[in-house]
């Protein structure tokens, strides 16, 4: 019998993937179900040179077997950082682009074009 009449649950986030840590995969997951029943074979995502997001994508991407692409903001973001190399051994392929078209796709309903601004 409980002493004070309270029953306490744990739910243990850390354990819900060895890679896709916390709420990221309850968020990531729905979103790459649709994409698949939608037919589409990669999806693709913004962040800072040492973003989780972009590395829980990733790890992400590689599970659920769907291609991931991540737009990384400023032309000085090293690919070789343990952030972006985390994501590129999970197979996602990344591209810089500069902060102020970065910020503007990222923050606005603008859609990707200028690809010349965009680079691998």
């Amino acid at each position: 019998s409980n002493k004070y009449g309270v029953d306490i649950y744990l739910k243990r986030e850390d354990l819900n993937h060895p890679l896709i840590q916390g709420n990221k995969l309850h968020k990531l997951r729905p979103n790459i179900e649709v994409a698949k029943a939608q037919g589409k074979t990669s999806i693709f995502t913004f962040g800072g040179a040492f973003s989780n997001h972009l590395y829980a994508t990733a790890a992400a991407g590689k599970a659920y077997d769907i291609q991931t692409i991540g737009i990384v903001r400023g032309m000085a973001a090293r690919f070789n950082n343990p952030a972006l190399s985390a994501c590129r051994a999970c197979g996602m392929q990344l591209f810089k682009v500069e902060k102020k078209v970065f910020d503007q796709w990222a923050y606005s309903d603008t859609p990707l074009e200028n690809d010349d601004k965009i680079q691998n």
